[in-house]
């Protein structure tokens, strides 16, 4: 479902735009503060003007009212979106309308599907090299790594994008490539056996 909806896509972003998205659960480990301080960096520098981040997910209140409170404080209202958690179901289409992913988890994480699923749907991985996503994402080759916890990192790898038209449909490819070569159900059981 997710290929299928990569392949129904419409749209794509006009010049000098970027859709970013981060989907997951709201928790200081799962990085979402380093994505908002990248994209107010980017912006008090006047570089962010065609960037949006919509973050889907919930969690812990206080962190939740931490995240809008970044918002506020660089004025980035007209930048960031929340949404709450939708039916898996939706993802796929939910996650077709963006251009790249921001998975800025600053814990080991293990092997997060969601990096998988973006990949599928045409999305670019942008994200830590953290824990199991050491597996899937290759810098500069299917997708952008930036350090934990780093929010100059990230925005260093978003100005990447804007100012280089031509990478991110190459990365698309190649993070497609690796999710259906490397990621299937049968190739993932033939390797556990």
């Amino acid at each position: 479902p997710y290929r299928q909806a990569a392949l129904q896509r419409h749209t794509e972003a006009a010049p000098g735009a970027l859709r970013l998205v981060f989907v997951g659960t709201l928790a200081p480990h799962k990085g979402a503060h380093t994505a908002i301080e990248a994209l107010g960096h980017l912006v008090r520098n006047g570089e962010g003007s065609g960037i949006t981040l919509d973050v889907l997910g919930a969690g812990h209140p206080d962190y939740e009212a931490r995240l809008h409170q970044m918002v506020a404080e660089e004025r980035l209202q007209d930048h960031v979106t929340f949404h709450r958690p939708i039916p898996r179901a939706e993802l796929p289409a939910f996650l077709a309308q963006y251009d790249a992913l921001v998975m800025p988890s600053i814990y080991e994480e293990p092997m997060a599907r969601i990096s998988q699923e973006a990949m599928a749907a045409g999305l670019v991985l942008i994200a830590t090299r953290t824990g199991g996503t050491r597996e899937i994402l290759v810098d500069g080759q299917n997708g952008l790594a930036f350090d934990a916890d780093h929010a100059e990192s990230l925005a260093a790898q978003l100005r990447r994008l804007v100012e280089e038209p031509e990478l991110a449909p190459a990365l698309r490819e190649a993070g497609w490539q690796t999710v259906s070569e490397r990621f299937t159900i049968s190739r993932m059981i033939e390797e556990f056996e």
